[in-house]
């Protein structure tokens, strides 16, 4: 057997472990049931009439909630690094099940609940238990990326909680009684701004290219918010009518969850980057749309602060933004420059010949210079005074060239030069004859540019051309 074989076969998967990976069928039907469920009831809520009904808005409202909370339970034991998001979820989604269920044993007998009750007690309690699962799985698929990354995501949390506050001024408005109701009754759209800002914090921290799996979810959480918000609007101007479209719409927030929960989670992309300046420059534009606003109709002093909160973050991330466009621009310029004399290196040398030679109408002379008996300066006076002396030379070799000519230190005692010889047409043949080789053989020239200085030495200087 070849040590080929032998890998493979070390690395095959039994059929057995590869039956285990796949959900087991108790699970497979519960999911099927949650979406026949979803199905039946979105048609219910078609059809619906005047008034409470018991079978669409009582059982079936029901079990579109309890049924995909008993999925996302499900999908815990096999969850892996999953679970503690699912954990949460799924307790998130039974306590929306719950409290649901004491507003539909109310409705069904014609009573009121006081308020506030047990069933805002458990409702309240779905929306940090969401808010954790998210930042759990989003903390993660995403340690690794960059402070600017997450400047990003609250940029664009910020900005979407801005706007959404400032939609949600009749409700914050309306809020009224005890300190207590007025807590609870406050709670509600705050949680909300906070799920909508999740969301868009999440999208803006990938981009474009937000992972797929995370579309179930952050879909949810968005339908979610959607039908909360639009649910206290038609509350506060008195329009809300039981058994609407509107109602399927948590349902479908749920289903999702589950059929985020049910899916196995991806790795991010190392190639995938985000949208730099995007969010920022749509961030800024939001804060100070809502400002605009606020000058002229009275708003809530939440969004107007939550405006300032997205300018002041926006400033900062315009900083850091230029601040790393100085570095980079830094980094460039040490990866094309000499650091001991200052001119192109052999990088930024091949670089610029070549931009030359292409648009350049006139022949090229490509000059090869090396310092003579370089080797003996170093072993007799130290390096520090050879670093001098290529200093000077390259300095004298700028100064005998046009600002249209490249000069370059190939390393060590190695300089180059590339310049337009005046008076010459460039040929019609290929472009490497544009490029004119020195007459003499390797180093078999040698040329005097006159006595050199360092550290108190002098000594007349002559260079190899090739």
């Amino acid at each position: 057997m070849t040590r080929r074989q032998a890998a493979v076969r070390s690395s095959a998967v039994p059929l057995d472990a590869l039956g285990s990976l796949r959900p087991p069928v108790w699970r497979t039907a519960l999911t099927a049931l949650m979406w026949l469920l979803l199905a039946a009831y979105v048609l219910g809520l078609a059809a619906h009439g005047h008034g409470f009904e018991p079978v669409v808005d009582g059982w079936l409202g029901e079990l579109t909630q309890l049924v995909p909370a008993g999925v996302c339970w499900a999908a815990v034991p096999r969850a892996g690094s999953r679970r503690r998001e699912l954990v949460c979820l799924a307790v998130a989604m039974s306590a929306f099940a719950i409290g649901n269920a004491v507003f539909i044993v109310a409705a069904s007998r014609q009573a009121v609940l006081p308020f506030p009750s047990i069933a805002d007690v458990a409702d309240l309690c779905f929306y940090p238990l969401a808010l954790a699962a998210i930042v759990l799985a989003v903390h993660r698929e995403h340690r690794t990326l960059p402070g600017a990354v997450w400047l990003d995501s609250l940029l664009g949390g910020l900005a979407a909680t801005a706007v959404l506050a400032l939609a949600l001024a009749p409700v914050f408005a309306q809020a009224s009684g005890s300190p207590l109701e007025v807590g609870v009754a406050l709670a509600y759209p705050i949680f909300d701004l906070l799920l909508v800002g999740a969301v868009v914090g999440v999208a803006a921290l990938r981009g474009r290219r937000t992972q797929r799996h995370l579309f179930p979810l952050l879909g949810g959480l968005l339908l979610f918010a959607t039908a909360d918000v639009v649910y206290a609007l038609r509350v506060s101007h008195g329009t809300y009518v039981v058994g609407t479209p509107l109602d399927a719409l948590w349902a479908v927030g749920l289903a999702l969850f589950s059929g985020w929960a049910v899916t196995r989670g991806g790795r991010p992309d190392a190639k995938e980057q985000p949208v730099a300046l995007v969010v920022p420059a749509v961030a800024s534009l939001a804060g100070l749309s809502v400002l605009v606003v606020a000058s002229r109709t009275p708003v809530s002093l939440l969004a107007v602060c939550l405006a300032t909160l997205t300018l002041g973050a926006t400033a900062a991330r315009t900083q850091l933004a230029f601040r790393q466009l100085r570095r980079l621009a830094d980094l460039r310029r040490q990866a094309t420059t000499d650091d001991l004399t200052g001119l192109p290196n052999r990088r930024a040398f091949y670089a610029e010949v070549q931009g030359q030679l292409a648009g350049a109408s006139g022949q090229q002379a490509l000059l090869l210079l090396d310092l003579d008996k370089f080797k003996e300066v170093n072993d007799s006076l130290g390096h520090h005074v050879g670093d001098r002396l290529l200093v000077q030379v390259g300095a004298r070799l700028a100064e005998q060239l046009r600002s249209t000519d490249v000069l370059a230190r190939l390393g060590g005692d190695e300089f180059a030069s590339c310049s337009a010889m005046p008076g010459a047409t460039r040929p019609r043949s290929s472009p490497s004859s544009c490029v004119q080789p020195w007459p003499s053989r390797s180093r078999s020239r040698a040329s005097r540019c006159g006595p050199t200085s360092a550290s108190g030495w002098h000594w007349p200087l002559s260079t190899a051309t090739t």
